[in-house]
């Protein structure tokens, strides 16, 4: 079992999550405990009603929601009674069995798991705080949970046999409910950072993003980035994150930021070669007066490099970003040239008014596909 657990002032934004998941029919509640009526006569309403009413009672309260996650083995064999009875030890466990919860068990995704809705406001308007020891919540209590309940352990996982070889396997793009995301991700992660040459997170980024993984060291002045610490998290089809993070200690070989930074020093020491390769096609694709982006992207594309614009510049920048698969090495735009910069391309390729340089390099992607997909046919 792999415990999660997050405390915020989000609870309406988290039941209107889960509840959407119902209704798309990819999640099922399966417990309420401590409400006035029975699981199956709950609508939304009474719910956020039931978790109001209790927070109430602590004006001005800051924290109003405690998410919690356990992801299983898939060798647990585990039932919806299962995972309920679970979910009520734990919430014994962690004294809060006398709170209001709500359990829903998501069915979108390959790995079993539930998520713990609740609140640590008290009916004396106290708050309880096992939030501001979360080791107590990931190490004792989960033991105890396996222990009672025979679940496989965290601790005593096995390396995916694609791990063991001398060679990293190579990756396949990820896809949220078609595989193991832990396995998946470690696949990737250990690829990426074994065989790319990269400087920085962004550009590591750049490269994960095309297996649908990002790297995330928190948001400035978090607690997470403050610490040096690392999540990953897996994104889906418009690379928006989906599902659980992971922490960088939890996958193969530990990618946690100080091993990675170690990597960035030494991968500077080794990319003028491939940087010069990089300035030197895509200076050759701008002379060729290309008609469009979509003709200077296929140009790139056929010498292997690849240009990535995130949606998202959160954790990437606002840069364009180049990645050469013949040479395994990625570029920012500003270590070629004000040129080839997102604001020089977007300028000079603007094709529609509104259209995002980002949408038409979607559309670039889309018709190479495309083309690759009636060549195949052909043959």
């Amino acid at each position: 079992m792999v415990p999660y657990i997050n405390f915020s002032n989000g609870l309406r934004r988290l039941l209107t999550y889960h509840e959407k998941k119902v209704a798309q029919g990819k999640a099922v509640c399966i417990q309420a405990g401590n409400f006035w009526q029975d699981r199956t006569d709950l609508d939304f309403q009474t719910k956020l009603e039931r978790f109001e009413h209790r927070n109430a009672l602590r004006a001005g309260a800051t924290i109003t929601a405690g998410h919690l996650i356990l992801e299983f083995s898939r060798e647990d064999h585990l039932s919806t009674e299962r995972m309920a009875a679970i979910s009520k030890s734990l919430m014994r466990k962690i004294g809060f069995e006398k709170q209001p919860w709500l359990v829903y068990q998501h069915t979108d995704a390959y790995q079993p798991h539930i998520h713990i809705l609740t609140t640590p406001v008290k009916t004396d308007g106290g708050v309880l705080h096992p939030y501001l020891n979360p080791y107590y919540f990931l190490g004792p209590v989960r033991k105890s949970i396996e222990q009672e309940f025979g679940l496989l352990s965290w601790s005593t996982r096995k390396i995916p046999e694609e791990l063991k070889g001398p060679e990293p396997p190579i990756p396949k793009k990820f896809v949220y409910g078609e595989s193991e995301m832990n396995t998946s991700v470690s696949i990737i992660v250990n690829w990426v950072i074994q065989k790319y040459n990269y400087t920085n997170l962004n550009e590591l980024n750049a490269v994960l993003g095309l297996y649908n993984v990002m790297a995330n060291p928190g948001t400035e002045n978090s607690r997470l980035r403050k610490f040096g610490g690392l999540y990953y998290h897996a994104l889906d089809g418009k690379g928006k994150t989906i599902g659980t993070p992971i922490k960088a200690s939890h996958l193969y070989r530990k990618p946690i930021l100080k091993k990675l930074e170690e990597k960035f020093q030494a991968n500077a020491l080794n990319r003028q070669k491939s940087l010069d390769r990089v300035k030197t096609w895509a200076a050759w694709a701008l002379r060729a007066q290309p008609a469009g982006i979509l003709q200077f992207v296929a140009t790139l594309r056929n010498e292997q490099i690849r240009l990535v614009v995130p949606e998202n510049s959160k954790y990437m920048g606002p840069e364009v970003y180049y990645i050469d698969h013949k040479s395994l090495s990625v570029f920012a735009d500003g270590q070629l040239g004000a040129a080839y910069s997102l604001q020089a391309l977007t300028d000079k390729y603007s094709l529609e008014p509104g259209l995002s340089l980002v949408k038409q390099l979607e559309l670039a992607e889309a018709k190479t596909q495309t083309q690759r997909q009636n060549r195949s046919l052909r043959i």
